[in-house]
């Protein structure tokens, strides 16, 4: 029997001398305590344990765990991030090569292979850093925020100018345009400064131009701007026919880029003491050719119909009609979030110019059309974009508008597409290592450029001076000699251009490879690698991250092959899984437990061990807050926690029922390494009770039923069974241990009938006292279902060695504080090793504190 609470505080007040049992002395010296809290010890901060006796660790948010709520993961506070283990030091041992940080709270940023952070060749920052910083280079969403629970935690390698890859270990080689295209331009950038004194600068990739003075003549802008270490040689043209930068008109500036080629960074204005205004601009020009709208040549009215669609960074407009106004046009545009409150690059002016309509209805048209007419004719509609940042992102054009003619013949028409352009001011010549025609190698950054001579096939590249001539770009640039033939790779002994049809095919006409989806290079050779959302980039626009990328950035594509080679703790075909932590014997969760990814583990949460139901994170149309739900695995660990049996004669254990001969505890631990110890009751709390459920159940006789607890099922029971037969198969269930099982004399398990007010036939039910399942439980089911009810609320605490000693989780045994030994749960000799019984004399022998 319990001891009355009376009794048990004698027991325990005699374990104080007079001194200890005062307010802070028995706590080691590192917390306090007091009667009215029952003397349980507060520790002082960075200590821990039932008498503060032990040093605590640093806490963070963690990385993996069970879901507390729908889409709701990651909790605060949690020892070494829930990666590490707390040494006696009370410093986290992290999980080694993949977590870093006093708490183990950040993911180590990658190393090279002698373990040089990002090679020695950039910089380690996080993904909510990067997101509020911009350099132009790397970094070029200069206003966005990543506020997830990652921003903070997840790092990545920033790397300096002239290097590249997931680790910055690449060396990069020399970029050029692709010789054999055609039809390219280069980038152009304008300037409008409207000012009488001061100066400003110019940012370009991450470098500021010395201060440029409001009158200075095209040959200084000219002469500043070359000055930057990654722009190359550009043409300033004054347009207008001013002879300064800045005027009290307005001046116009056109900048093009004449050797840096592609699709380039935005270029930021910034003024320092101009007495004016200055701002770049990205221009664009909406050209429908003259008379779209107009019937062929004599056939009737215009009868355009439909309408068109203009986007800037994924948001769009509402339908436009063909003869909008400019000022529709520029309306419709100026309402985009994305020009205001969320655009990436502050706050965006559009201005709309030219021709009054997009497109016209003339009459007369016809007269003069021709193709060459209709063109330089054509309904032009300038659209400018003003701010601090010029060459932001192009506009997209989603073209819905169609001419229908109708014939006088009853029932026939004519319909097409209208020509509706959309020009950007955006280079399009290509920015490709070694212009396409040789290969980088990374070691040293020098490209190796294509030579052959075969007779049938014949080319040469050399370096060019980006137009296709010699030059010392180093980029592969100049063809040497007219080719013959597309580039070819060497497939056993033969030379195959671009590599055969498995990797490519040649367009003759233009001796350039078309490469399939997963090779390229000049002759197709090279495989590309799975890509999948990387795990550290810049943020793409508020809240949103985790672009694709090869390798998800976590890894470096093996050319040859198209594999990834993923590193330390990172799997799957592109790197995009975050893996369980494996042991020397290549077992993930040291072989006791299931590495299931977030979202499955969600679904193994529970509440009081009964399953919560819960997920995080959808297959489809995910949030951008769950992206980890398919990404970050944990281990699910065997019999993990207090709510399943410690002692008891049946274990659960990855998904098979075992024997537990030994009554060992399961395991826990990040890695499930660790032996898990028993849970108890403090046997320091008074008026703590069991809980009590009444089963009353309606069945015949010679039927049987099942209760289930805590997600088990027990085997089936007679309806005339006994007190002992229940106990029986009751504590034969996984999650159950040691229970009470009482039935009025006379009485059988289960009644015949209930009438929905009262049983008949004299059966009350049985009652169910929970000895080792301590607190307020779940009730019980049963199946076919029956009246289940709480006689009794539990009151008893379920805490880790019953607050009265330290796990050791080597052997899954309390170690007790003195004058305390294992009980039976109810604060008798028992063998549930959970220090749930005061024997301050040691009478009690206590099995497993040996």
């Amino acid at each position: 029997m319990r001891r009355p609470p009376a009794i048990r505080w004698l027991l325990y007040t005699a374990l104080l001398s007079g001194h200890e049992a005062h307010e802070g002395a028995h706590c080691s010296g590192h917390g306090v305590t007091s009667k009215e809290n029952n003397f349980e010890c507060t520790c002082f901060s960075g200590w821990k344990g039932p008498n503060c006796g032990v040093k605590a660790c640093p806490r963070g948010r963690a990385w993996a765990d069970y879901a507390s709520d729908t889409d709701e993961a990651h909790a605060y506070d949690v020892e070494c991030s829930g990666v590490g283990y707390c040494n006696e030091d009370g410093q986290c041992e992290c999980r080694e090569g993949v977590f870093e940080g006093p708490a183990c709270e950040k993911l180590a940023c990658p190393t090279s292979l002698d373990g040089t952070i990002c090679s020695g060749h950039g910089q380690c920052v996080t993904s909510g850093w990067a997101a509020s910083h911009w350099d132009g280079r790397n970094l070029l969403r200069p206003h966005v925020e990543y506020p997830h629970w990652d921003a903070e935690k997840i790092s990545g390698c920033l790397c300096d100018r002239g290097f590249s890859g997931f680790n910055c270990s690449r060396v990069d080689c020399p970029r050029g345009d692709v010789p054999e295209t055609r039809g390219q331009k280069n980038e152009i950038v304008r300037l409008e400064c409207g000012a009488s004194k001061g100066t400003f600068t110019l940012t370009y990739k991450g470098s500021i131009t010395e201060p440029i003075p409001y009158d200075a003549p095209y040959g200084l802008v000219k002469a500043r701007l070359q000055a930057l270490p990654d722009i190359g040689e550009v043409d300033v043209r004054f347009l207008r026919g001013q002879e300064s930068v800045c005027s009290a008109q307005k001046t116009e500036t056109e900048i093009e880029f004449l050797t840096d080629f592609g699709s380039l960074p935005a270029l930021k204005v910034q003024s320092l003491s101009l007495e004016g205004s200055v701002f770049l601009i990205t221009r664009q020009r909406l050209r429908c050719p003259r008379g779209s709208c107009h019937q062929a040549r004599g056939r009737g009215p215009s009868n355009c119909t439909g309408g068109f669609y203009l986007g800037y960074d994924g948001q769009f407009t509402s339908k436009i009609a063909w003869n909008a106004t400019k000022e529709y046009v520029e309306k419709a545009l100026s309402a985009l979030s994305t020009f205001n409150e969320d655009s990436d690059y502050g706050p965006l002016h559009v201005n709309v110019t030219g021709s009054n309509t997009v497109c016209n209805y003339d009459e007369k048209y016809y007269m003069n059309s021709t193709e060459e007419y209709d063109y330089l004719n054509a309904q032009n509609v300038t659209i400018d974009i003003r701010g601090k940042y010029g060459n932001v992102y192009n506009l997209t054009l989603l073209n819905s508008l169609w001419r229908v003619d109708s014939y006088t013949n009853p029932g026939y028409a004519y319909k097409e597409k209208v020509n509706l352009t959309l020009e950007a001011s955006k280079g399009t010549k290509e920015n490709a290592y070694c212009s396409e025609r040789g290969w980088c190698d990374f070691a040293t950054g020098t490209c190796m450029c294509n030579k052959l001579d075969t007779g049938s096939l014949q080319y040469d590249y050399k370096s060019s001076n980006g137009y296709g001539e010699p030059g010392n770009r180093g980029d592969c640039g100049y063809p040497a000699i007219e080719a013959r033939g597309c580039p070819a790779g060497r497939i056993g002994d033969k030379w195959v251009q671009c590599g055969g049809k498995d990797r490519g095919h040649c367009d003759n006409a233009t001796l350039i490879c078309q490469c399939n989806a997963d090779h390229y290079g000049a002759d197709c050779m090279l495989q590309t690698c799975p890509y999948g959302p990387s795990w550290w980039g810049e943020a793409r626009g508020s809240g949103e991250g985790h672009d694709l990328a090869e390798c998800s950035n976590m890894g470096e594509c093996e050319r040859n092959s198209g594999l990834c080679d993923c590193r330390e703790g990172f799997g799957g075909k592109a790197c995009e899984k975050l893996l369980c932590p494996v042991d020397g014997d290549a077992q993930y969760c040291s072989g006791h437990g299931l590495c299931l990814p977030m979202w499955r583990a969600a679904e193994e949460t529970t509440l009081s061990g009964e399953p919560r139901g819960l997920t995080y994170g959808a297959a489809t149309q995910q949030s951008p807050a769950t992206w980890d739900s398919r990404r970050i695995y944990t281990c699910h660990c065997d019999s993990r926690d207090g709510f399943q049996p410690a002692d008891g004669p049946v274990m659960w254990v990855s998904g098979v029922h075992t024997a537990n001969d030994d009554f060992v505890g399961g395991w826990t631990g990040y890695d499930c390494s660790l032996r898990r110890c028993p849970f108890g009751d403090d046997p320091r709390t008074d008026d703590d009770v069991s809980e009590i459920q009444t089963v009353r159940c309606s069945l015949p006789g010679k039927d049987t039923f099942t209760v289930s607890f805590r997600g088990d099922t027990s085997r089936p029971i007679s309806a005339n069974a006994t007190d002992a037969q229940i106990k029986w198969a009751l504590e034969n269930m996984t999650t159950l241990q040691e229970v009470h099982v009482s039935i009025n004399p006379g009485e059988r398990a289960c009644q015949t009938r209930w009438d929905g007010n009262d049983w008949r036939h004299g059966s009350s039910g049985f009652n169910v006292t929970f000895i080792s399942q301590v607190g307020d439980v779940p009730l019980l089911t049963t199946s076919p279902p029956s009246n289940v009810t709480e006689t009794v609320k539990g009151t008893k605490e379920n805490l880790e060695c019953g607050r009265q000693g330290y796990c050791d989780h080597e052997s899954g045994l309390c170690r007790c504080l003195k004058g305390f030994v294992g009980s039976d749960g109810d604060g008798n000799p028992g063998r549930r090793r959970d220090c749930g019984r005061i024997d301050p004399q040691g009478f009690t022998l206590n099995l497993w504190d040996e």
